[in-house]
């Protein structure tokens, strides 16, 4: 097994004595583009190469599957949030060719990264104590497995895809909801109570638990871990709220991402980022758990705010628990 980030200068950790402040542009960055099939690079200040991270785009036009690359996996190899579909290897050439030092590149002839004059959104993040890590491990049949993987705090989210099977959906752990159970990435299911997926043992600051679930012999498994950190200097949260007419988040700062769902019944994964409008004016979304095209609400969502975030009763019913994930925006 192995756990991804980078070194201690590009991190943000103590050198010399002093630590510098891990900011949200040095990790998180959502890139528009247009694809051109001809293959091009996406400049989004982010050091990809150097500290390891992941690509996630989408078709903003089309119904095309999101494609999930990583360096932890490899140039190359793709997985989906909305399917149950196995790893697959672009063809030599085509899909993300290189994670570079200020972003990452695309080849050629494939539709869903590329296609000529695609309207395209990227999310992208680079791998770092306090934010995201990647692991990857074999299963070895046992319950219990402890998984280190280097994130420094307690995860608030962890996203677990299998790579070498098609048919295993894309399983989430959330703090809200607890090692008690499980959701799933890829469908609009409701929380389901499963103690085995986690061995009934919350994730620690070190170690993911994983159970038997998810850790049959020969299957390739891969994880991305989401920190939780409220503090002041903080970048991502995961947390949850109840919905209503009018639900005030306070994040403490102001987001530029948002993945949220309702947990106590079923509904879709919506993805909001400030690049592609998620204020007054406009509030375009995505489904994590579909290949539709974007969308976008008719009347007042509430949106992004200073502090954190409102919901004007649009993600669930009144009295729906909604779970989320939010980034920072830059400062």
């Amino acid at each position: 097994m192995a756990f991804r980030f980078g070194t201690q200068r590009s991190l943000g950790l103590p050198i010399g004595g002093a630590v510098a402040i891990l900011k949200p542009q040095d990790v998180f960055a959502t890139s528009l583009y247009t694809g051109n099939n001809t293959g091009q690079t996406i400049n989004n200040g982010l050091d990809l190469a150097g500290k390891g991270g992941f690509v996630w785009m989408k078709s903003r036009g089309q119904s095309y599957s999101h494609q999930i690359y990583s360096t932890g996996r490899g140039i190359g190899k793709r997985l989906s949030s909305d399917t149950t579909a196995a790893e697959a290897t672009a063809p030599g050439g085509a899909g993300l060719t290189s994670f570079n030092a200020n972003g990452f590149t695309l080849g050629s002839n494939i539709a869903q990264e590329n296609d000529n004059g695609a309207t395209m959104v990227a999310w992208a993040g680079a791998y770092a104590p306090k934010f995201c890590v990647e692991v990857t491990w074999t299963g070895d049949g046992t319950s219990n497995r402890q998984i280190p993987h280097g994130l420094g705090v307690v995860p608030g989210m962890v996203v677990v895809f299998t790579r070498n099977f098609s048919g295993n959906d894309r399983i989430v752990y959330h703090r809200s909801v607890g090692a008690t159970g499980l959701l799933r990435l890829n469908t609009t299911a409701s929380t389901l109570i499963n103690s085995t997926m986690w061995n009934n043992t919350e994730p620690t600051a070190s170690v993911l638990t994983i159970g038997s679930l998810y850790n049959d012999s020969a299957l390739t498994y891969v994880a991305y871990l989401f920190a939780h950190d409220p503090s002041a200097d903080g970048i991502v949260q995961c947390g949850s709220y109840v919905a209503s007419s009018n639900a005030v988040i306070n994040l403490g700062w102001r987001p530029q991402f948002l993945l949220a769902k309702t947990s106590d019944v079923g509904g879709p994964w919506l993805l909001f980022d400030s690049t592609r409008g998620f204020d007054s004016t406009s509030y375009k979304y995505l489904y994590a758990n579909q290949s539709n095209a974007e969308a976008s609400f008719s009347g007042d969502f509430g949106g992004f705010t200073a502090t954190g975030f409102i919901d004007k009763g649009y993600v669930g019913n009144a009295g729906n628990s909604v779970i989320y994930l939010a980034i920072r925006a830059p400062y």
